[in-house]
């Protein structure tokens, strides 16, 4: 199953809102999707700092 960083994203506005309405039951799992959206996003910026270091390389080469 592939779960989209949207998803993520709509699933902790959601917890948000049990851990208002109920409190700390659900905190556990807001912490959660919380650490993988910032996981990924981190991910994305790694790939996108190698591309752009790799666009710089083959620039120089010409």
């Amino acid at each position: 199953m592939n779960i989209e960083t949207s998803d993520i994203e709509r699933c902790l506005k959601t917890v948000a809102r049990l851990v208002e309405a109920y409190g700390d039951d659900y905190w556990a799992t807001f912490e959660r999707l919380e650490v993988e959206l910032e996981e990924r996003q981190q991910r994305l910026v790694r790939l996108r700092k190698f591309k752009r270091r790799r666009k710089l390389s083959a620039g120089e080469l010409e």
